[in-house]
């Protein structure tokens, strides 16, 4: 097997994101609210009455023009960010011009990086040479299974596993400078043998392989129906954890959703909406006192006054007992308090 075994991100390295920056490192646009599967563990299962009444851009598509809109806004930082995700509760492959973003975004160095995070039921041929043509630093899969069986348990739909293979063989035999990145959550493979037949899947054509824990993130999906006994008991560990963890995305990013609201994460309901790039700037956005108030709550351990942060185990994902024990915290609320 050529692939590292390892997550997206560096998790141990979470609590350094909890640091008061003049820009935000990350910016994820959701491409569009559409989605192709129906994850269980995901919003796009839930009933679509559900999903309106939370605010849910279920059938918006990123248009043209809101994304040159949040580029723009973006360069008025004065410095490329880091990475641009195109991610969010949606298919991004579902926008028929993701490849003519990620090619702006290239050729206007607006970020260091850009990465699509898929589940590459639509990457046919065509889209992996566009892609790679348009210049995509990252490509993370999200797998949903080891069989057709598995698939349509999983999401709905009753993918053709050799069919996705072969596509990202294809990919993988393309690529040039792209980091191919697949995982896939504990929920979705059923015993030590599917562990074993996703590593030997996929071991030899990405460049990373993981497996991710399942954890409770969405308010209108029952988990108890969901999640098996060891990851139960992992997300109780994490709740232990819960009371003074503030969340490193308010330090590190933002998402702008298909109509250009800004929210600090993909969670739903929004915990919080900061704005709109037609209201405000983004930069107006991340300096400003709505965002501000939000991080010192989370930093005073009040984050469960929001309902959507109250069950949230992102926190406790992204950083230690260790690093949150070390963050000059008081400091930080003064500072924050002062702008």
């Amino acid at each position: 097997m050529k692939s590292v075994i390892a997550p997206k991100y560096n998790r141990q390295a979470g609590e350094t994101q909890i640091a008061l920056k003049d820009m935000p490192d990350v910016v994820t646009l959701w491409a569009t609210g559409r989605c192709n599967f129906k994850c269980r563990y995901c919003i796009q299962s839930a009933d679509e009455k559900v999903k309106r009444l939370e605010s849910f851009p279920i059938d918006q598509m990123m248009s043209w023009d809101t994304f040159l809109k949040c580029v723009g806004q973006i360069q008025e930082f004065g410095k490329k960010l880091t990475a641009i995700v195109f991610c969010g509760v949606g298919e991004p492959l579902l926008n028929p011009r993701l490849e003519e973003m990620i090619r702006y975004i290239k050729q206007y160095h607006v970020a260091g990086y850009a990465e699509v995070v898929t589940n590459a039921a639509l990457l046919t041929e065509e889209r992996s040479l566009a892609l790679i043509d348009a210049g995509l630093d990252f490509l993370s899969v999200s797998i949903q299974g080891v069989s057709t069986k598995s698939y349509f348990e999983t999401c709905g739909v009753s993918l053709n596993i050799d069919t996705l293979v072969k596509r990202l063989t294809f990919f993988a035999n393309h690529k040039t400078n792209c980091h191919l990145h697949v995982k896939t959550v504990d929920i979705a493979l059923k015993n030590r043998q599917e562990y074993q037949q996703f590593a030997d899947l996929f071991g030899d054509i990405a460049d990373s392989i993981f497996v991710d824990h399942a954890i409770p993130l969405f308010k209108n999906i029952d988990y108890t129906k969901i999640l098996v006994q060891e990851r139960d008991q992992y997300t109780g560990e994490l709740l232990k954890r819960q009371e003074k963890h503030p969340c490193a995305l308010l330090f590190n990013a933002v998402y702008v959703q298909p109509d250009g609201r800004v929210v600090p994460c993909c969670t739903t309901p929004n915990p919080v909406i900061y704005g709109s790039i037609y209201e405000d700037s983004i930069k107006s956005i991340w300096e400003g006192n709505l965002r501000k108030r939000f991080m010192i709550q989370h930093l005073k351990g009040n984050r469960k006054t929001y309902s959507a942060c109250r069950d949230c185990v992102q926190p406790e994902i992204l950083s230690s007992p260790e690093g949150v024990a070390n963050l000059c915290i008081e400091n930080m609320i003064l500072e924050l308090s002062k702008k």
